[in-house]
C-alpha cells in the first residue's frame, strides 16, 4: 500500500483511491480498445462514401470477434458499460456478414457434365513464378482464370496441350489476365482494358454455351479507385443481367461479401456463391484467417465444391471450383434474365 508519511490527510486520500488506481489502467485500456474498434465498425457503415469505411468493411467480421472477446473480459471484470458497448458494436459489425450468410446460394447438387475451374492471382511481382505455374498444372483445372499475368507467363504456357484454347490480355502495369481452357472459347471481348478488368468469352461445355467472365476490378487503394471498382462491378452486373445464358464469373474481385457493393452482384446480377463459408484468399500468409476477395460465382449452374489453393510466391490463395452444367434451367439456379 502506498504511504504518505507525515501527512495523515494525504494518506487517507491515497488509501481511498488505491483500488481505483489499481483497476483504472486495465479498464482504460479495454475501453480504449473497444472505442477504437467500434469506430472502425461505424466507419464501415459508410463504406460507399468513406475510404476508411471501405477498407474496414472487409474486416468487420474479424473486428466483431475481437469485440466479443473484449466484452467477455469486461464482463468478467464487472465493467458492464464497456461490455454492452462491445456487444452492440460486435453485432453491428456482424450484420453484413449475417445478411450475406442468409442469401440464396448456388445449388451444390445437379445432374449434368462437370468441369473444374481455377481462379488464381499470380501476383505480378511473384519471385516464385515457375512454382506458381506448376501449381496451376498440378490442380488439374480444365479452365483457369489467371490474374496479374506477365508476357513471360504466356511464353511458358502458350501451346500447352493441357489447355489448347487460350486468351491472353496484357496490361502496361503488369495487371493483365488470361483464360486457359480444355473446352472451346469463342467471342472473346475485353470489356474494360484497364488491368484487363473485365474479359468475357463464350465457353462451350458438352455442347452448351456458357458466358465466362474473368474479373479484376481496381483495388480500393484510394476513394477514387473504390468508386471505379464499384462502377466496374455495376458494369459486370449489367453484362450478366443482359445475357440469357448460364454464367460463370471468376477472378480477384477485390471485394468481400461484407461490403455494400457485394449486394448488387447478388440482387441485380443474380450471381450465386458456393454453399458454406467462402475460403479466405487474402492475404495468403494469414491462410484461413484472411478475407475472401477471390471468388467463383455462377448463375444457372451448380457449384459442387470450392476450395482454396496455395499459390507459391503470391499474396493471394487461389480457389478451385467444381461446376455442374445442368441440361436446362432449373428452379433455384438464380434469377433467370428475360430475353427482352
Amino acid at each position: 500500500m502506498v504511504q504518505a508519511h507525515g501527512n495523515p490527510t494525504a494518506s487517507a486520500i491515497i488509501q481511498a483511491m488505491e483500488p481505483f488506481l489499481r483497476t483504472t489502467p486495465p479498464d482504460l485500456a479495454t475501453a480504449a480498445a473497444v472505442v477504437a474498434l467500434a469506430t472502425l465498425v461505424a466507419a464501415a457503415w459508410w463504406a460507399r462514401r468513406s475510404w476508411i469505411g471501405e477498407l474496414t468493411s472487409h474486416w468487420t467480421r474479424h473486428i466483431a470477434w475481437v469485440l466479443l472477446a473484449l466484452a467477455v473480459f469486461a464482463t468478467w471484470r464487472g465493467d458492464w458499460c464497456i461490455a454492452v458497448l462491445a456487444c452492440g458494436f460486435a453485432a453491428a459489425g456482424a450484420i453484413p456478414w449475417l445478411r450475406a450468410a442468409r442469401e440464396h446460394k448456388a445449388p451444390h447438387t445437379a445432374d449434368g457434365p462437370t468441369f473444374t475451374l481455377l481462379s488464381a492471382n499470380l501476383l505480378c511481382f511473384n519471385q516464385q513464378r515457375a512454382a506458381a505455374l506448376a501449381t496451376l498444372a498440378a490442380s488439374g483445372a480444365q479452365v483457369a482464370v489467371l490474374i496479374e499475368v506477365l508476357p513471360s507467363d504466356e511464353i511458358a504456357l502458350r501451346g500447352d496441350p493441357r489447355w489448347p484454347h487460350q486468351s491472353w490480355h496484357h496490361d502496361p502495369d503488369w495487371n493483365g489476365s488470361a483464360i486457359l481452357s480444355v473446352h472451346p472459347l469463342d467471342q472473346v471481348v475485353v470489356v474494360d482494358p484497364r488491368h484487363a478488368a473485365l474479359v468475357t468469352t463464350s465457353l462451350t461445355i458438352a455442347g452448351r454455351s456458357l458466358l465466362l467472365i474473368a474479373v479484376h476490378p481496381f483495388a480500393p487503394e484510394s476513394l477514387a479507385h473504390t468508386r471505379e471498382r464499384n462502377a466496374q462491378c455495376a458494369r459486370l452486373t449489367q453484362l450478366v443481367a443482359s445475357d440469357p445464358r448460364p454464367v460463370v464469373v471468376a477472378g480477384d474481385f477485390n471485394l468481400t461479401v461484407g461490403n455494400p457493393a457485394w449486394r448488387d452482384l447478388h440482387r441485380v446480377g443474380g450471381l450465386l456463391r458456393c454453399h458454406g463459408a467462402a475460403p479466405a484468399t487474402y492475404p495468403a500468409w494469414l491462410g484461413g484467417l484472411g478475407i475472401a476477395i477471390d471468388h467463383v460465382l455462377v448463375r444457372g449452374l451448380a457449384l459442387r465444391s470450392l476450395a482454396a489453393v496455395r499459390l507459391p510466391g503470391s499474396d493471394h490463395r487461389g480457389v478451385l471450383a467444381e461446376i455442374v452444367v445442368p441440361p436446362e434451367w432449373m428452379q433455384g439456379f438464380g434469377v433467370k434474365p428475360s430475353r427482352g
